[in-house]
């Protein structure tokens, strides 16, 4: 097996429900985000001071086995996601290539951010490995030669659970998106067959798997892997809730590997909903049509999806900032069912862009931008030294009316500022 072409994407999420009410448990509003949870009809109550905290943490850059060329694109890709769903990230950002030392400082961190939050959640993404029954998270440094090095270079998975668990957050997410196979098996340290060990799913829990116990998933050839895509995209869909999230992804994946990769999922009984972004939604089809359900008034579910109908003018401002020189783009962009789908340029081409995304009907938009380089002058600081025609992405947040909407880009990178007039 190839490890550089390959690894695990094994993914545990850890959702453990505090305490059940009867009815709706909480709700978050943060930037006009909410975050219901709970069983009436009608939604669940606000609950603006709510919080909610992750550690997003990528390792590629491995120092004494086979780098994996995946693992921090996954990491910023979930990290954008999660911000846009109202997650403050500790360390303000996806933390990449992490040490010993440094991975054991950041979880402490976490632990101490926690109490007082509403929900916690932690990403992992980069080799791990199940040794004489514990699952290890590996640090770039570590280089084992027995078992016995394992506590003092690796990072025991279960040292999250526990910094969660004293916290008393209401809700729990762990993510452990690594390899199965074990890149230190010819160093004479011996794992269990199958990467991670399966976890039993404790009350108010659900794990799941990127793919099935036993199987190695694709790593891709795309700059992220395909279950992380997956995820990404299904988290981002307005009103679904965590098991919509977790069927749409395994869907996905299925589906795009042939088969070769079924994400797996086990869980106990868990009370209420949760949703990443403001729902509830009807999923057609994961994979092709979202519809909207409607938050206003009226009765009518066709007026909502359709308001904002119609063939839209787009400005783009993106002024000078930093080292980035400043540009203006204007194109179309038509909206049909509440999509909205609008291109610059040539795609492809050095200085296209593409936009595109779901609004809803109270006028929310959670849009994405996929572009190409043009100019170096233009490019931000990361991006100084790309070619001309490097593809670029990042995330707008919008809000439509009638017959106008403004929307900005949402990664922090720079400013870029859109206005849409019908």
């Amino acid at each position: 097996m190839r490890i550089a072409r390959m690894r695990c994407r094994e993914w545990i999420a850890v959702l453990a429900a505090g305490l059940a009410l009867a009815g709706p448990l909480f709700a978050q509003q943060l930037e006009r985000r909410a975050v219901p949870v709970g069983q009436g009809s009608h939604g669940a109550e606000s609950a603006p001071g709510s919080r909610r905290i992750a550690l997003v943490i990528g390792n590629g850059s491995y120092l004494n086995v086979a780098r994996l060329p995946n693992p921090a694109n996954d990491a910023r890709l979930i990290a954008s996601t999660l911000q846009r769903a109202g997650f403050t990230l500790v360390g303000g950002g996806p933390q990449v290539d992490l040490d010993k030392a440094h991975f054991d400082r950041l979880i402490q961190q976490f632990g101490r951010e926690l109490p007082g939050a509403d929900v916690a959640l932690f990403y992992y993404s980069g080799h791990g490995m199940q040794v004489q029954g514990v699952n290890w998270l590996v640090p770039v440094d570590a280089n084992p030669t027995s078992a016995k090095d394992m506590d003092f270079q690796m990072v025991d998975a279960s040292l999250v659970l526990r910094q969660m668990e004293d916290a008393g957050t209401k809700l729990n997410m762990v993510i452990l998106d690594a390899c199965r196979n074990n890149p230190f098996a010819i160093r004479g340290v011996r794992a269990a067959s199958g990467g991670l060990g399966e976890m039993a799913a404790p009350e108010g829990t659900l794990i799941s798997y990127a793919t099935q116990p036993g199987n190695v998933a694709l790593d891709g050839d795309s700059g992220d892997s395909p279950y992380t895509v997956a995820l990404a995209k299904a988290i981002e869909r307005p009103g679904s809730d965590v098991f919509h999230v977790f069927n749409e992804v395994g869907l996905v994946v299925k589906q795009g590997t042939a088969g070769a990769q079924q994400p797996w999922l086990a869980s106990s009984p868990i009370a209420g909903n949760f949703y990443f972004f403001n729902g509830p939604v009807t999923l057609e089809n994961p994979n092709i049509t979202i519809n909207v359900a409607p938050t206003g008034t009226g009765s009518n579910p066709e007026e909502f999806s359709r308001r904002f109908d119609g063939l839209w003018n787009v400005d783009l401002v993106c002024p000078t900032e930093g080292v980035a020189g400043g540009y203006t783009f204007h194109f179309p962009a038509q909206i049909s069912h509440g999509v909205i789908h609008g291109e610059y340029g040539t795609q492809g081409e050095p200085g296209s862009l593409m936009i595109e995304g779901q609004i809803n009907g109270e006028g929310l938009g959670l849009l994405k931008a996929a572009g190409r380089t043009g100019r170096r002058e233009h490019n931000v600081e990361s991006f100084k030294n790309a070619d001309p025609g490097t593809p670029y992405k990042y995330p707008i947040t919008a809000r439509f009316e009638d017959t106008a909407g403004t929307g900005s880009r949402a990664d922090g990178l720079r400013t870029c500022n859109y206005t849409f007039r019908r």
